[in-house]
């Protein structure tokens, strides 16, 4: 058994993000009094609509947060996406692993599917490939070239999270496949 399972905590903390990035949506920004006795103190306490586990919010945090959602004011934040990232930090005179809010916006999600034909659901991918003008061959060409998909893959083929980093990075691939292309 782990020390994590042994004593779950309620909060977030970098080794449940690791070395990814954990997109999450603002259910609730509230004050809370965390700590006890002499040590306790009133935080604002981010609760998210995908986890249970919540992020208490330092003043790191709240910029990268007003700057992502263009919000001053906490109350405005729910129903906003963040994207969680880790890194190294300064805390208690020590470097340490800790949870910063990353400045890139996250990625449009599609809620609602887009039609192609009466009932039938488009793939993100394929609506973007064709408001761009990039081809579906052209663009799995690329993601093969990066990594990111095998030869005998097509665009209804690909895993979830391949389709969320092509998604979040759009505008960047775009960029490259037509210096490639011309």
């Amino acid at each position: 058994m782990r020390r994590t399972d042994a004593f779950p905590s309620n909060f977030l903390k970098s080794e449940d993000i690791g070395d990814k990035e954990m997109t999450l949506t603002i259910a609730k920004a509230e004050m809370e009094d965390l700590g006890q006795g002499s040590d306790k103190e009133s935080k604002l306490v981010l609760s998210f609509k995908e986890t249970e586990k919540k992020l208490v919010c330092n003043v790191t945090n709240w910029d990268a947060i007003e700057k992502v959602t263009g919000k001053p004011d906490s109350d405005d934040w729910v129903g906003h996406k963040i994207t969680l990232i880790t890194m190294q930090v300064q805390f208690g005179g020590k470097m340490t692993m800790g949870i910063r809010v990353s400045l890139k916006k996250p990625a449009a999600t599609f809620s609602k599917p887009i039609f192609k034909t009466a009932g039938t659901p488009a793939s993100p991918l394929k609506v973007l490939c064709k408001s761009s003008g990039i081809t579906e061959p052209v663009l799995m060409e690329f993601l093969q070239s990066i990594d990111l998909a095998e030869p005998n893959m097509t665009i209804d083929t690909l895993l979830p999270e391949t389709v969320q980093t092509v998604i979040t990075q759009w505008d960047e691939f775009c960029a490259k496949i037509k210096e490639v292309v011309g």
